[in-house]
């Protein structure tokens, strides 16, 4: 694909003839307001002209246009914007911000938000009242609403309330999710389904300054570094095998699948030997977002970090333990049965095979952890036309939904990060709602 290099082009002359063309618009019109129809000649030329005939197409426009900013004019429906208006909407245009997401368009969004909450107030609504602005016409004219808005895994309230076991969780997905979606479906009196079920949990870095995780190298069950490394619980002990893989924080036990254990607060202990292996953070792009959006340039050394107070680090374990918080004499005793049995080859607790590198090299490290996931999938709940219902089974009128708010996966892993959901649902969803009769005027 070629690249294109706007700044070869001279913009400054081809503004002010837009500028000089904008003037034209808004005085008197000499000729007829509405131009008589003629037929346009050469809608697809077969050669492109290049920008300089850009002040002869505006010419054209304006003289085969109707003038609705001429005093005169008696608009049935549209009227003139105003000058001010025009001018914005050349900056705005240029930019060709959209507002699908908060990360694409952050002023635009806030404009939105806050003429909305304008609006709802002069209108007497609720505080809690959402929307969104569309150029009207048929757009406005809806015949059903679509919910597919994410589930809940920035909404630490929720996140207490619905998942089991979790006093928080952190997701290293979208930070923008926080449960619109099914605090509006209450509020029309939708029932909820699949509120426990969720994409983890797996342990990972939170820090204050980033709203996700970040993913710990020497924890993938896929990659080793050099070094001791164990996890221990608020307790000072190890409580699981630190490098088992999972299913998006899902292990296989006495015959079923259970959420992985994480007892908060968990810290991470390393020596030496591994903290100056390399980082131990991978930043390469490959998901996640922290990763793909924010690219946080973790250190080769991870030295910055360790300013940053996101890593502990003490000259022996017993001067680590008070410094996070743990009982000097119990993790000591845990670091010690850990090497007891990586000289042994085999750990006889939780049967670890990865890793089985004692923790020896001080100055020793600590990194708090966090539960961490990839999304929640509960929500309104859903029949097979996508329809949302209430806890009788009766649709909620012209509501649909699809994807992970209200997802069909009741306690497995929603396969691909709900896409096959998305796609089937949403053609499902789709469909119906396109087929619903608009309101008759008035209802």
């Amino acid at each position: 694909m070629e690249t294109i290099n706007f700044s070869d082009l001279d913009i400054a002359p081809l503004a002010s003839t837009l500028g000089r063309t904008l003037e034209t618009i808004y005085r008197p019109a000499t000729g007829r307001v509405i131009p008589s129809e003629t037929q346009v000649t050469s809608i697809l030329p077969e050669e492109g002209v290049g920008a300089e005939a850009l002040p002869g197409l505006w010419q054209e426009i304006v003289e085969r246009s109707t003038r609705l900013a001429e005093p005169t004019m008696l608009g049935h429906m549209d009227t003139a914007p105003h000058p001010v208006a025009a001018l914005t909407d050349c900056v705005v245009s240029a930019l060709n911000n959209n507002l699908l997401f908060r990360e694409l368009s952050p002023f635009a969004s806030q404009i939105e938000e806050g003429l909305i909450e304008a609006f709802a107030q002069r209108l007497g609504l609720p505080v809690s009242s959402t929307g969104t602005f569309c150029s009207g016409g048929s757009i406005a004219n809806l015949t059903a609403l679509f919910v597919a808005c994410g589930g809940f895994e920035n909404n630490q309230e929720m996140i207490r309330n619905y998942l089991p076991g979790l006093p928080y969780c952190y997701t290293n997905g979208s930070p923008y999710n926080e449960g619109d979606g099914v605090r509006m479906a209450m509020e029309v009196g939708a029932d909820l389904w699949h509120m426990n079920n969720f994409a983890g949990p797996s342990m990972a870095l939170k820090v204050p300054e980033y709203r996700t995780t970040f993913s710990m190298i020497a924890l993938h069950f896929s990659r080793d570094m050099p070094g001791g490394m164990i996890v221990v619980g608020p307790d000072g002990n190890r409580f699981a095998d630190e490098k088992r893989k999972t299913s998006h924080g899902k292990v296989y036990e006495s015959g079923r699948w259970a959420s992985m254990s994480t007892p908060c607060p968990m810290h991470m202990i390393v020596d030496h030997a591994l903290f100056s292996s390399g980082p131990l953070y991978d930043k390469e792009p490959r998901s996640g977002w922290n990763t793909m959006v924010d690219r946080y340039d973790w250190s080769d050394d991870n030295r910055a970090e360790l300013a940053n107070g996101w890593i502990k680090s003490r000259g022996t374990i017993a001067a680590l333990a008070p410094a996070i918080g743990l009982d000097a004499r119990t993790l000591v005793d845990t670091v010690n049965r850990w090497n007891e049995h990586c000289e042994k080859e085999e750990d006889f607790d939780f049967g670890r095979t990865q890793m089985l590198v004692p923790i020896a090299e001080p100055p020793f490290y600590a990194l708090e952890l966090s539960p961490s996931m990839l999304n929640t999938q509960g929500g309104p709940r859903r029949n097979g036309n996508g329809q949302i219902v209430r806890p009788d089974g009766t649709p909620v009128p012209r509501l649909y939904s699809a994807g992970e708010l209200g997802s069909i996966y009741s306690y497995l892993y929603q396969g691909t990060g709900n896409i096959g959901e998305c796609l089937s649902f949403g053609r499902i969803s789709g469909r119906n709602a396109a087929s619903e009769k608009p309101w008759a005027k008035g209802g």
